[in-house]
This record gives structure tokens, C-alpha cells and sequence, in this order.
């Protein structure tokens, strides 16, 4: 008969390899929550990029239209009351916008609640030096009217998101000169 320490022993050992494993999940949470830097090398499209050393990255609340993917293009259109080729127009002048403004040039990421989305991509605020100011490029996307507010899920800005995309239809910016909630 065994005794009770050799009956918990691989009970133990299981209990601090998970103890192992939990700290290092939370270790790696809390460093990828940490404002991160890196030169962008390429533009996707209006709302996702890619950062040296950090992979893709996908601007955490706006959605810009989609000029690729057919069945999102044609819900693009039907929501927003747009043609089919003008929300092609609308995705291709956020896509050339983004690329303006951060393509091989040092951005500054902010993490926000959740650190990746659906598709493995970093979810991020991102900001650039423009003129010596700081930017942020997913409240000018806004602010041009070359995005949507992204409402389905919570973020810190996310009021402050749907208020600029409202000022911006107001003002009729960017994609709001055609375009209208249906």
C-alpha cells in the first residue's frame, strides 16, 4: 500500500507545473500591456498594419470600409447606404491615408483591455510624431470621416470614438459627403 505523500506527489507536481504556467500567462499579459514602439512595414488597410517585431496590428475601435472582402464589402454598402464601388473608394482612401501618414515611420502602440483579437493581431491605439506633435491615428481616421466607430465591443475611448464619427457625419467628412446609417 502507498503511502498518502507518494499518492499526492504527482498531484503536487501537476498543482505547481499549472502554478508555472498560470504566472507566466500572467507575466506575458502584463508585458504585452505595456506601450510598445516599431517602424511600420506595411499597410493592409485602413485599420490594420504591420510593425517590425510586433506582427499585425489592428486599430483598436474603427472599423474603415472593405475593398476586398466581397460579403463585407456588399454589408459595407447595404448598412451605409453606398454603391458597392464606393465603399472600394472609401477603403482604398483610408488605406492611402494610413499609409501617408505612419508607412515606415515609428508608431507608438497602446494595448488596450484585450491585447488580441479574434485573428491573433495586437489590438492598439496608435499614434505617430507629425509636425512635433504626437497624432493618434484612429481618432483621425474618425475625424476625417474614413472610419466607422467600431461599437461591438468595449474600449476606453469608445464614447469618445462614436462622438467623432457622429461630429464627422455632421460635418459631413470623408465617406459621410454619401454615406448614411441605415
Amino acid at each position: 500500500m502507498k503511502s498518502p505523500i507518494r499518492r499526492l506527489a504527482p498531484l503536487m507536481i501537476i498543482a505547481l507545473f499549472l502554478v508555472g504556467v498560470l504566472n507566466a500567462a500572467r507575466l506575458s499579459c502584463a508585458v504585452s500591456q505595456e506601450t510598445q514602439r516599431g517602424a511600420v512595414t506595411h499597410v493592409y488597410d485602413g485599420d490594420t498594419i504591420e510593425v517590425r517585431g510586433k506582427g499585425k496590428v489592428r486599430l483598436i475601435g474603427v472599423d474603415t470600409l472593405d475593398g476586398h472582402n466581397e460579403e463585407k464589402m456588399w454589408e459595407q454598402a447595404r448598412r451605409l447606404g453606398l454603391s458597392p464601388q464606393s465603399v472600394k473608394t472609401w477603403a482604398q482612401e483610408a488605406t492611402e491615408f494610413v499609409r501617408e501618414r505612419v508607412l515606415h515611420k515609428e508608431v507608438r502602440l497602446e494595448p488596450g483591455p484585450e491585447a488580441r483579437g479574434d485573428y491573433g493581431r495586437l489590438l492598439a491605439y496608435v499614434s505617430y510624431a507629425s509636425d512635433g506633435a504626437k497624432k493618434n491615428l484612429n481618432k483621425l481616421l474618425l475625424e476625417k470621416g474614413l472610419a466607422v466607430a467600431y461599437r461591438k465591443y468595449e474600449h476606453p475611448r469608445r464614447d469618445q470614438f462614436v462622438r467623432l464619427e457622429r461630429a464627422a457625419r455632421k460635418n459631413r467628412e470623408g465617406l459621410w459627403q454619401e454615406a448614411s446609417y441605415r
